[in-house]
């Protein structure tokens, strides 16, 4: 089974059983995604937003 996947857009790509999962990246674009494995598989994400200060 194939699929194509939009390199134009950032984010996270999970394959997992034959299916693709996208993540986007955190909305206030700096932050970090977890993911968690359990079994080989995915089991959760966890997503932490940074904010910024412009000097």
């Amino acid at each position: 089974m194939k699929s194509e996947i939009d390199m134009k857009t950032n984010g996270i790509y999970i394959v997992e059983d034959g299916e693709i999962i996208f993540l986007k990246p955190p909305e206030s674009r700096y932050g970090q995604q977890i993911v968690h494995w359990v079994d080989g598989k995915v089991s959760h994400t966890q997503t932490t937003s940074t904010v910024k200060f412009k000097r």
